[in-house]
C-alpha cells in the first residue's frame, strides 16, 4: 500500500532493513578472528527481491570489528555493534538495521546462516571474497578535469536559504551555454547520489566536455546547503532552482541568453514551474518527468514496480483501491490530526475486507500503517499528490526536450511522454522534441526489466547515447 515517490524509491525500499532493535555486548575471541577476517558476500531474498549483502570483518587488537554493505540499496559501512565469534560460528548484532545474523563457518570460505529482522528470518549464505568489496562505476570521472570546476554558494529565491554547489565551465573563450541540474525527490546531494551511482556528476562532466557549463547543487538541508529539507515542498525546491538560474545570470562567462534547466523526475516537475515564471530560462530538458496527474502516476508506479518485484496482481489492485481513498481524504483534511484519524479508519475498513491477503498479512499491514502516516502527513507529500504537471507545462513556452526510457517503471514513458507533448502543443509550444530510448530505466541505465531493485547492481550510471542526445540538442 502507498508505494509513492519517483526517483528515490530504492532509498525508501532500503527502509526494509530498519525494523526491530537488538542490543548485545561486544565480545570476541581474538585467536579465531583471523579465520573470519576479510569480506563476505551473499544474496538475501526478500519478498521476491534478491539483495546483495556484504559483511566486512577486521581484527582490532583482541576484538573483531564488522561493518555491513547493501550495495543494491546504495548503503555502505553500516556499523555492527557486536561481533561474537565461537568455535563453530559467528553472531552479529546491528542495531542500526535492527537485525541480527547467526551463521556457522563451513571450511574457510562459507558462512551458512540466518538473517533475522522485523520478526522474520531469511536464509543467508555468505562466501568469502578474495579482496575487499568495491563497486565498479566505470563512467565516474576522475580529476584532473579538462575544464574549470569551482565550488560556489548562491541564494535561493526563498528568503534566507543559501545553497552550495559546483559550477563546471569549459576551457576556452566564453560566453558558454549553461544548464542547472535539478534532482528528483528525496534529499539529494549535488551528484544526485544513490545506489552508489552519481548521475549528475557523470552528466555534468559529459556536458561540460561538450562545451556546456553546468551548475549542480546540494538540495536545501543536504551536504553544504543551508535550509530545512523536511518541511519543504516542490514549490520551495522550485525557488532553489530559480536561485541557481539567477546566479548564472551574474556570471560573465555564461551566455545569459542560453541558460536552461535539466530536471530529472521531480526535477522535471520543477523545471516547467521555473520556466513558466522566469523567461530567462531559454530551454528545458525533462528527464523521466511526469505528465500524468501524480495520483494516477503513483498507482501505475505501484502496479508496475510491484509486479516486477513478484507481487500478486490481485493484492496490488486491492492496495491501489485503498490508496485512492486515502489520497482523497488526505486532500480533504488539511489538519494532520483529523487526517490521521480519518485515514486510519479508512485503512482499517478496507484492509479488513481484503480477500487476496491472509489474516496475518492483513494484521501486518494494519500494524505498519502508523509508519505510513508519518510518511504522508507532511507538506511535501500533501503538495505532491495534488500536482498536475499540465498546469505548468501549458505555460512553458521555451524549447523543450523530453526523454524517457521504455523500461522506466516509475514514470512509464508510454503514458507520460504523449501527455507532455500534447499539453505543450496545446499551450502553443511547438518547439518540442520527444525521445523514447529503448531499454532504459528510470535512471537511464540499460535494463531489461526496469526493476528499481537492479539500479545498484548495474555498472552503467547514465546512457552515453542519451547524454549525446541531450548535448546535441542543447548545442543544435
Amino acid at each position: 500500500m502507498m508505494n509513492f515517490e519517483i526517483i528515490n524509491i530504492m532509498k525508501r525500499l532500503s527502509g526494509f532493513f530498519f525494523s526491530f532493535v537488538l542490543t548485545f555486548s561486544t565480545l570476541s575471541v581474538s585467536s579465531q578472528c583471523l579465520d573470519y577476517k576479510g569480506s563476505w558476500s551473499g544474496k538475501l531474498a526478500v519478498q521476491g527481491i534478491k539483495l546483495t549483502l556484504n559483511l566486512n570483518i577486521s581484527c582490532d587488537g583482541d576484538s573483531a570489528v564488522s561493518t555491513l554493505d547493501s550495495p543494491d540499496q546504495g548503503v555502505k559501512g553500516i556499523p555492527v555493534q557486536s561481533t561474537v565469534l565461537t568455535d563453530t560460528g559467528i553472531f552479529l548484532s546491528a542495531p542500526m538495521l535492527r537485525a541480527e545474523f547467526k551463521a556457522k563457518l563451513i571450511g574457510d570460505t562459507l558462512l551458512d546462516g540466518i538473517w533475522s529482522q522485523g520478526g522474520m528470518s531469511f536464509p543467508l549464505n555468505l562466501t568469502r571474497l578474495k579482496g575487499t568489496f568495491s563497486v565498479n562505476r566505470p563512467q565516474e570521472p576522475m580529476p584532473p578535469y579538462p575544464y574549470h570546476s569551482e565550488n560556489v554558494v548562491f541564494g535561493s529565491k526563498s528568503e534566507g536559504v543559501r545553497l552550495a554547489g559546483t559550477l563546471t565551465v569549459p576551457d576556452g573563450e566564453g560566453p558558454f551555454k549553461a544548464v542547472v541540474l535539478v534532482s528528483g525527490s528525496g534529499p539529494q546531494n549535488r551528484d544526485e547520489e544513490l545506489m552508489m551511482h552519481k548521475p549528475f556528476l557523470v552528466l555534468s562532466d559529459f556536458l561540460t566536455r561538450h562545451g556546456i557549463a553546468v551548475l549542480r547543487y546540494d538540495d536545501r538541508g543536504v551536504g553544504e546547503s543551508g535550509g530545512d529539507f523536511s518541511g519543504a515542498t516542490t514549490f520551495d525546491f522550485a525557488d532553489d532552482a530559480e536561485g541557481a538560474v539567477c546566479y548564472l545570470l551574474g556570471r560573465p562567462e555564461i551566455d545569459h541568453e542560453q541558460i536552461g534547466i535539466v530536471g530529472h523526475s521531480e526535477g522535471g516537475m520543477i523545471a516547467p514551474v521555473v520556466a513558466a515564471r522566469n523567461k530567462k530560462v531559454s530551454f528545458v530538458v525533462l528527464l523521466a518527468a511526469p505528465g500524468q496527474k501524480i495520483t494516477e502516476l503513483l498507482n501505475d508506479q505501484m502496479r508496475l514496480t510491484g509486479l516486477a518485484s513478484g507481487a500478486r496482481i490481485d493484492q496490488l489492485e486491492e492496495s491501489i483501491v485503498l490508496n485512492h481513498e486515502l489520497f482523497k481524504s488526505l486532500m480533504l483534511y488539511p489538519d494532520d490530526s483529523l487526517a490521521a484519524v480519518r485515514l486510519t479508519a479508512i485503512a482499517k475498513e478496507h484492509i479488513r475486507k481484503w480477500t487476496s491477503f491472509t489474516e496475518s498479512e492483513k494484521e501486518k499491514q494494519l500494524k505498519a500503517f502508523p509508519s505510513t502516516l508519518k510518511q504522508v502527513l507532511n507538506p511535501w507529500f500533501r503538495t505532491f499528490i495534488k500536482w498536475d504537471p499540465s498546469e505548468y507545462l501549458m505555460k512553458t513556452t521555451c524549447p523543450v526536450l523530453a526523454v524517457n526510457g521504455t523500461t522506466d517503471l516509475q514514470v512509464p514513458a508510454g503514458k507520460n511522454l504523449p501527455i507532455i507533448r500534447e499539453v505543450l502543443k496545446k499551450g502553443g509550444n511547438f518547439d518540442v522534441t520527444v525521445i523514447m530510448p529503448e531499454g532504459l530505466n528510470h535512471l537511464f541505465q540499460h535494463s531489461a526489466t526496469g526493476n528499481p531493485a537492479e539500479y545498484g547492481s548495474i555498472e552503467e550510471t547514465f546512457s552515453v547515447e542519451v547524454m549525446n542526445q541531450i548535448a546535441g540538442w542543447i548545442n543544435r
